[in-house]
């Protein structure tokens, strides 16, 4: 007579045959803890790494799916105001043809790497990344834009006057360059290395936090230019990312350690603002260092207070959506926004309606069935 561990393993295994992937998690576990040592408990656990794998591979895909669709209509809006485009149609017919294309070359991607949960997110994060870096250090050199300078006509007495003529469709050229850079350089690193969800969440929080020090510092230095303080804060950006990507996978972090360290991190930025109207600060350098202080403070204490204990790590349920606030069939769930790039429409000093680049941040995202 066939064991009462084969029998389970039969059932557990028509049942992933079947799709019924829980049921078959269920099972197998049943089979690893009742018959612990066995070979049928040691082929239950090659099992449920299995499943798994697979189910880290199907959330790899539905993530970069959804983000690919995302990202194709920004470019869908991106590439027609690089290239000047006045009319509405080009940009309808962008988002048409940029969310199936992006939606099935996302997808595609991740299915034929079996790209996992935390590759494709490291995907996705290297688009914004090198979106707004690039963007960013276009702006700081100017690149681009044309100086121009007008003298008065002969028999005119006046000195000429030079000034500098911002462009419009550059702005959007680097920013879809640097995209595309992103995903590359991600793509390519994720084929030779795994990539948690923890660690690409703190590479994520360490690219925000690097930025908002660059920030701070460049206040403390007195880089009060604005060319200036983009070089700060695109520095630190990039420096808080270096950092915490190659650090991050030392500390084998859960998905939700990263927001619960700096969810404290922005309590004492918080309090440091509040430290700042309570004493009414005027001075510049003093209102800025002590939301610093707060902020660094509060990330020492959130690094510590959420180490694990007993082998059990804190954990905390992010949002799949990229928004602050996420409403759904799991209750709610807090994390850090994830700013994508936008175009936002503006008028021209002649009326006439033109393109912009600009930062658009998701707060709230529901999903009720």
């Amino acid at each position: 007579m066939r064991s009462s561990a084969a029998i389970i393993l039969d059932v557990a295994r028509r049942a992933r045959d079947q799709g019924r992937r829980d049921l078959a998690h269920y099972l197998y576990q049943t089979v690893s803890a009742r018959f612990h040592g066995t070979a049928a408990a040691d082929s239950a656990a090659m099992e449920v790494a299995g499943l798994r794998q697979a189910a880290s591979w199907q959330s790899g895909a539905a993530t970069l799916g959804a983000y690919g669709a995302l990202y194709g209509a920004w470019l869908g809006l991106a590439v027609p105001a690089a290239f000047g485009a006045d009319e509405s149609g080009p940009y309808g017919a962008g988002i048409l043809a940029g969310v199936p294309i992006g939606f099935f070359a996302g997808r595609g991607l991740a299915r034929a790497s079996r790209l996992s949960a935390g590759q494709s997110r490291a995907i996705a994060f290297a688009s914004l990344f090198g979106t707004f870096q690039a963007a960013g250090w276009r702006d700081v050199f100017n690149i681009g834009d044309r100086t121009q300078t007008l003298c008065p006509p002969p028999g005119f007495a006046g000195p000429c006057s030079t000034f500098t003529e911002t462009s419009e469709r550059a702005p959007f050229s680097a920013a879809i360059v640097g995209g595309l850079a992103g995903i590359g350089t991600a793509a390519v690193l994720a084929r030779s290395r795994e990539m948690s969800s923890g660690t690409v969440a703190a590479a994520q929080w360490g690219s925000l936090w690097g930025t908002w020090f660059g920030s701070a510092i460049a206040v403390l230095v007195d880089q009060d230019t604005e060319d200036a303080a983009l070089t700060w804060a695109l520095t630190g950006s990039t420096v808080g990312l270096l950092v915490t990507a190659t650090q991050a996978r030392k500390w084998s972090l859960s998905a939700g350690r990263p927001w619960l360290v700096s969810a404290a991190g922005i309590g004492g930025l918080v309090a440091g603002l509040g430290a700042d109207l309570l004493f009414e600060v005027d001075d510049e350098k003093a209102a800025i260092a002590l939301p610093l202080a707060g902020s660094v403070a509060g990330l020492i204490v959130g690094g510590r207070a959420t180490r694990p204990r007993d082998g059990t790590p804190v954990e905390a349920r992010l949002p799949a959506s990229g928004a602050l606030l996420e409403l759904g069939r799991g209750g709610l769930a807090v994390g850090p926004p994830l700013p994508a790039p936008a175009v936002a429409s503006r008028l021209r000093p002649n009326g006439r309606p033109a393109a912009g680049f600009g930062v658009q941040i998701p707060l709230i995202s529901v999903n009720l069935p």
